[in-house]
């Protein structure tokens, strides 16, 4: 990594070069900080989690990664609980399942991020108005190392559906071919000392993006 960032200063800033090595320094200091988490898991304490922030976080990782002009639209209530668990662990499951949606989807295509909180868990749902997926492929959509992508390593949903499970979680998918997939993932809340009244799951349709 050091001398990834030696080589920075030796390139022209805002070339592909560049961008490319930006991107590559970017990607090992996340290798790194993901290896040291996993490694002393069990010795780390949970913390609060700000849910719109780490998924912002996410959303630029994966923009970084494939580069693309998707649209995005962000929908998070301001009264939205904080939740608990491991911020880097947390981070990464939501850019794994936020890349799914912006490989799924044509240049100028769409992807909505949206949150409300349901009694005692936040619901967080990302949909766009992709490929979709088959019925066959949402059989083995959870199995590590199954891929529908010709480059695809087929461990980022594997991945994200454990480490939100680590953290009591859930994710589930709904797809439909043709016309868009949305991810709906589930975590606990902490409870706020003076909570406010809460919304309604109304709040958060289930839509398919055209």
């Amino acid at each position: 990594m050091g001398r990834l960032e030696v080589l920075q200063d030796y390139v022209e800033e805002r070339s592909r070069a560049r961008l490319d090595l930006d991107q590559a320094t970017e990607a090992g200091w996340r290798i790194q900080e993901l290896a040291q988490t996993f490694s002393s898991i069990g010795q780390q304490r949970w913390v609060e989690l700000d849910i719109p922030e780490l998924m912002d976080e996410a959303v630029g990782i994966a923009k970084l990664r494939h580069r693309t002009r998707a649209e995005t639209r962000r929908d998070f209530p301001d009264t939205l609980p904080k939740g608990s668990g491991n911020p880097v662990l947390i981070r990464e499951a939501f850019s794994n399942i936020f890349s799914n949606a912006l490989e799924a989807i044509d240049q100028g295509g769409v992807v909505e991020i949206g949150a409300v909180q349901v009694n005692g868990t936040i619901v967080l749902r990302v949909s766009d108005n992709g490929i979709g997926i088959s019925r066959a492929e949402m059989e083995r959509l959870f199995e590590p190392f199954h891929s529908t992508k010709s480059n695809g390593h087929g461990l980022g949903l594997f991945a994200a559906k454990h480490i939100l499970e680590m953290h009591h979680g859930t994710v589930e998918v709904q797809s439909w071919e043709g016309e868009g997939t949305s991810v709906t993932v589930r975590l606990p809340a902490v409870p706020a000392r003076n909570p406010d009244p809460l919304e309604s799951t109304d709040s958060l349709p289930l839509v398919r993006l055209r």
